[in-house]
């Protein structure tokens, strides 16, 4: 009597009740699925101290980290966003970041990552991406990392027309896989811009 009253009790919990079954993942990128910020904060620096005329300071590039690339180095060069200076920089980074950080980023994939990300899928996840890059620079980082078959949805900022830590991006890709907000969970690095800062997708 008392293991069927425990079972009736576990049923009626009204956690289990009002929890809905997960369908989705949204990961972010850098910081989550790879190690890639001190490889950003290194790209940046190289890139924008022969322009700011000095080191710029490693915290204020990491702490950046997730806002679209523009807008990053408009802040850490302290110009207008639609400065040519920006769009110097923007190339520049690009440039460096393609040719140093790309065939190294297997390398910088963390722990567990190749295994998690098949298992999740088996367990009937439907697995995603919505990250401060670029959908291009998304594509070429997931592909260099090998992990790029494991995501149905591939977003960057320049798809939608507010990026993190606005949610367009992640109702975007809820969107594209056709799950609603309820049923879908975003990991991601606990920092200033990450998707982790919104207060609720729906």
């Amino acid at each position: 009597r008392r293991a069927a009253s425990s079972r009736r009790g576990a049923v009626q919990s009204p956690f289990l009740r009002a929890r809905p079954p997960l369908k989705a993942v949204i990961f972010d990128l850098d910081g989550t699925l790879v190690d890639t910020p001190q490889a950003i904060v290194d790209t940046l620096q190289a890139t924008l101290q022969p322009l700011a005329g000095g080191p710029i300071d490693p915290e204020a590039i990491r702490s950046r980290i997730g806002l679209p690339l523009p807008e990053m180095i408009a802040v850490l060069l302290g110009v207008p966003q639609d400065a040519a200076l920006v769009a110097a920089a923007v190339d520049a980074y690009r440039r460096v970041y393609l040719a140093e950080v790309t065939p190294r980023t297997a390398s910088l994939v963390f722990p567990g990552v190749r295994e998690g990300l098949p298992a999740l899928r088996r367990s009937g996840l439907r697995l995603s991406i919505a990250t401060g890059k670029t959908f291009s620079g998304a594509v070429n980082t997931v592909t260099a990392a090998g992990i790029a078959a494991e995501f149905e949805v591939l977003a960057g900022y320049d798809l939608v027309a507010r990026p993190k830590p606005d949610p367009a991006i992640a109702l975007y890709v809820l969107e594209k896989l056709g799950v609603r907000a309820e049923d879908a969970v975003v990991v991601a690095a606990p920092r200033r811009c990450s998707i982790t800062s919104w207060p609720r997708v729906g």
